[in-house]
């Protein structure tokens, strides 16, 4: 499934290049070259003409001349030279052709993998990110993350940029990020500066939206009526869509779910500023202080955090059972609002099933039985696959605009 999935990612890029009439034939036909070598590698020049009907062997053998020629396929061993005729020879493409930097947040760490086209990792580094920082110094965390990286491009690879997935609050105008939770004193990073700094093209895009538009694409179902995404992790929120379009603004904040106040008496300060906010109950950030007297080696790492919960049984701490109620409240509230056909969540408490049926349970006794019958209620693994190639897709996308025009 992995592979199918790595595959269908650039299949639907390629798909959307030239989708519009106002392309030319030629490039649509470049483009369905390239990516039937990529479905069936080891197909011949004559086996393109077989599975793409009306395309003449010329016409082929011209693309496919070009396509070699930008070092995108290439040949592979003559299959039989025994054969009367001209030899056929294997084609398959460049997988490491072109290659982008994707970085992403697990809480305090910034992840980064340096990616191939076939969603293949190459090579992958990490840093912990404290508190305290501010703009400056993490510049250098972002530079002493990717350089070792970018240094390990293969040879003969072209380098895209990096695509970074983050939480926070942007100006998608100017590049910035106006403000983080993590990183309370960073104000205003500018991601045009990153860029300059480390001489490479820099997308900056919201992790929220990014875990959403990956399932859209890989559910066909998800794109029919409204799909909310819950993420009860480090921190809390959500991202909706409706028919497949994601509600968003310019300043990247919506559904900030996290930050919804509960309790207006509350001392507990919330990282956004506040008080009370649902975060300061439940959020990992949150929990984890309530927990170390007891769990003095329990994580803050979303990943371990998973399995050692698990393993010490922690779903039945009180303190897990407060803000499980809280986050069913905050769930009630978003269903009242949005009225979505289905909640997909992404959090490392719903993986312990008593977690899980102890939220649905308190969820379903908010709500109207007729309103609840409606909605179909999942949990998703704690992978960043969905991240690696939301933040890194656009970037592909602008390189095979540029490739997959016919050059002569």
């Amino acid at each position: 499934m992995e592979n199918i999935l790595k595959f269908e990612n650039m299949f639907e890029i390629i798909d959307n290049l030239y989708g519009s009439m106002k392309h030319r034939v030629k490039d649509k036909e470049k483009a369905s070259i390239y990516k039937q070598i990529w479905m069936d590698p080891g197909i011949t020049r004559k086996g393109i003409v077989t599975e793409l009907h009306k395309k003449r062997p010329t016409t082929v053998s011209y693309l496919v001349a070009e396509l070699i020629e930008q070092n995108l396929i290439y040949e592979g061993a003559i299959i039989s030279e025994k054969k009367k005729g001209r030899p056929e020879v294997p084609l398959f493409i460049k997988p490491d052709a072109f290659v982008c930097i994707a970085a992403y947040i697990v809480s305090q760490q910034i992840k980064a993998v340096l990616l191939r086209l076939d969603g293949t990792v190459i090579c992958e580094n990490s840093v912990q990110v404290p508190s305290d920082i501010e703009n400056d110094q993490l510049f250098e965390y972002f530079t002493s993350l990717v350089t070792p990286l970018i240094e390990a491009k293969p040879l003969g690879s072209t380098f895209l940029g990096i695509g970074i997935s983050m939480v926070g609050h942007f100006n998608m105008v100017t590049q910035e990020l106006i403000f983080s939770i993590r990183w309370k004193k960073v104000k205003n990073f500018s991601f045009r500066k990153l860029s300059e700094l480390l001489d490479c093209k820099v997308h900056i895009v919201n992790s929220f939206e990014v875990h959403l538009n990956y399932l859209l694409i890989h559910e066909k179902s998800y794109r029919v009526g409204g799909s909310l995404i819950y993420h009860w992790v480090y921190g809390i929120g959500a991202s909706f869509s409706f028919n497949g379009l994601i509600f968003k603004t310019p300043s990247g904040y919506i559904l900030e779910s996290g930050h919804v106040p509960i309790d207006t008496n509350s001392k507990k300060p919330c990282l956004c500023g506040s008080f009370g906010c649902v975060e300061t109950e439940a959020a990992l950030w949150a929990i984890i202080p309530q927990l170390l007297h007891e769990f003095p080696d329990i994580p803050n790492n979303e990943y371990e955090f998973a399995s050692y919960f698990t393993k010490n049984r922690l779903s039945q701490h009180p303190v897990i059972k407060k803000a499980t109620k809280i986050i069913a409240y905050n769930l009630a509230t978003l269903i009242h609002l949005f009225y979505p056909n289905r909640i997909i969540f992404r959090s490392p408490f719903l993986l312990d099933k008593d977690v899980y049926d102890d939220l649905k349970q308190t969820l379903f006794s908010m709500l109207p039985e007729f309103l609840m019958d409606d909605i179909l209620l999942s949990v998703l693994k704690l992978e960043f696959k969905d991240e690696i190639f939301g933040s890194t897709s656009s970037l592909f996308r602008n390189r095979f605009k540029q490739e997959l025009l016919v050059k002569h």
